[in-house]
Order: structure tokens, then sequence, then C-alpha cells
């Protein structure tokens, strides 16, 4: 197996991220039919590749076609392809991209915006596995694994008739749905400093961290953009920081003006500060397998400080090896 299939590139221990891997592991290898719901931004694109990647049809084409890109009137010969003659412009024939997976796999992105008239002949193309060109009268066999993506409510759609329901099901054999960041800020911090060292690379800067107040910031922003956004804000944060830590003068403006949409968290009621600390402690430790040194970072706890907590608290016996 290749060895960006052993987390995928997938950055994050959330544990419905932690799901998603299971089902790409599982999925991977066969040829059915995957649909990936998420918002704008998830890393849908990032998974649909890794099904590829880690499938027996990795040798083979990955083609992606955005159906919300390209207009109604040439979606379908991009499709299908045509024959010579076939409308005004059709000068040669032409192979469409069903018949250019030629055995690989095919990513229709934003499946959902494809024309009613158009899905229905998408599913006689995945039921019968041949296709028509248009203005040939001949079936072609073709040999391909579909992948689809969309940010759209499906269940809505199919009410609304604007997304059949016998083609979901065709192209839903497994689905994954990939959670939002604003659902899984226990990655942010994770995710922050990833895209951090890799840009200071590319750049050429000295920034080596994340400092509380900036880290503060990014914990109470609502993250309309998911990850895709997170990772333009941290470019900037880079471009601009001055000293080896980013600062909240580094992050974009909309940042540092923005409020918390809700309470990061529910508290029970009648919990005392102490028990709020040690269940903070508790659980960070437990995010990261135990290790002292990143949990200290998050926490923004010194070493000699945490430690003295672990141990007024109880918490030393449940540790595992210190890292």
């Amino acid at each position: 197996m290749p060895a960006e299939c052993e987390d995928f590139g997938i950055v994050g221990n959330n544990l419905r991220l932690r799901q998603v891997r299971t089902i790409i592991r599982t999925a991977a290898p066969s040829d059915a039919s995957v649909l990936i719901e998420g918002e704008s931004g998830t890393g849908k694109e990032l998974i649909a590749t890794a099904l590829h990647v880690c499938s027996e049809r990795a040798t083979r084409p990955f083609i992606r076609i955005n159906c919300a890109a390209i207009p109604n009137t040439l979606i379908e010969s991009e499709l299908f392809g045509y024959r010579k003659g076939a409308f005004t412009g059709a000068d040669n024939d032409r192979r469409g991209l069903i018949e250019a997976t030629a055995g690989g796999t095919l990513l229709l992105d934003e499946i959902a915006e494809m024309p009613v008239y158009l899905q229905t002949k998408l599913l006689r193309v995945l039921q019968e596995r041949t296709v028509r060109r248009l203005g040939d009268l001949r079936e072609i066999p073709v040999d391909f694994r579909l992948i689809a993506s969309t940010n759209r409510n499906t269940d809505q759609m199919i009410d609304a008739g604007t997304l059949r329901t016998d083609l979901y099901f065709r192209v839903s054999t497994v689905k994954i749905t990939v959670p939002p960041l604003r659902e899984r800020l226990d990655d942010l911090v994770l995710l922050s400093e990833t895209f951090l060292l890799r840009l200071a690379r590319k750049y050429k800067k000295p920034v080596r961290g994340i400092s509380p107040a900036s880290r503060a910031i990014l914990m109470r922003y609502a993250w309309p953009g998911n990850v895709r956004e997170l990772e333009s804000v941290i470019e900037h944060a880079v471009l601009f920081a001055q000293s080896d830590y980013l600062m909240p003068e580094d992050l974009p403006d909309h940042l540092r003006d923005a409020r918390p949409q809700s309470f990061l968290c529910v508290i029970p009621p009648f919990l005392t500060k102490d028990d709020i600390e040690r269940e903070a402690i508790a659980q960070t430790l437990e995010r990261t397998g135990g290790n002292i040194k990143k949990t200290a970072q998050i926490l923004n706890y010194n070493r000699p400080t945490l430690y003295r907590r672990l141990r007024r608290f109880g918490l030393r016996d449940s540790l595992m090896p210190a890292k």
C-alpha cells in the first residue's frame, strides 16, 4: 500500500475524522461508488484522491469534473463526447470524460448541480456500463469507478425533484460525510501548526509557533470556509509575521474583529473551577495520546505547572508513557 495511504494526508484526530479514515481504508480497494458530502472547504477532493490513490485503479487516470462550473449546454458533450457533425462546431469525433477515464476513477464534483435530464443519462451509463456519444448510434463499453461529491443537502434536493432518487442510491453505495471545521475545533491547533510549518518553509520565514492570544482568536471564529479558509488565514499570518510566533496583529482583520457565534462548549451546572480544569486536562491528554509536551502547549501551561496539576487532580496514573 502506498505511503500516502497511512493517513491519506488528512490532518486531525477528531473522532469523526478518524471514522472517515476508516471508511476510506475499507472502501478504497473496492469498486463501490462513493458519495462525499460536506461543506465547501472541508477537504472532499482530498478524500476522493485518497480513494483513488489507495485503490487498484491507482495507476489509471483520475479525472475530475465540476458539474457546477460547466454550462448546462456543454456538460453533456464533456461527459459523453460527440461524433463529428452532431452539432454546430463539432468538426471532429471527440470522446468524453467517461471514456477518457479508461479503467480509472471519475470524480463528479457537485453532482447535485447536474441537470435532471443528464442525471437520467448518467444513471443508464452506470447501469449498462456503456456510453453513447452525442450524434452516435453505437454503444461503447466503459470501465470506471465513480466518486461523487456535493456541498448541498441531498435530502432537500430529492424532495425538490432536482436530484433523482435512483441516481442518489446508485452513487451512494458508500457515503462519507465530512464534518465542518467548527465541529472539530479540537483539530484546529494541529491543522494550524501543520499549515504554519509548511508555509514558513515555502516563504522562508522563521516562524515556529502560534501565540496563545492568536490561538484564542482562531478558536472563537466560526470558519464558514472551513479548512480551506484556515489555510488561507495562516498563509496571510505567516506572510505578515514579524517574529517567530504568529501574533494577533498578523491575522486578517475580520478574524480579530469576529465575535464568537456561540459558546465553544457547554459546561454542566454546579461544576467548580477545579472540576472544569481537571476535565480540560484529562480530555486534552486523551486527544494527544498522553503527550505531555503537546498537552502543555495546547493548554498554555509550562511543563512543571502541568505536572503539579496532574498530581493535584490524580491524573498521573492514567497517563500513557510520556513522549
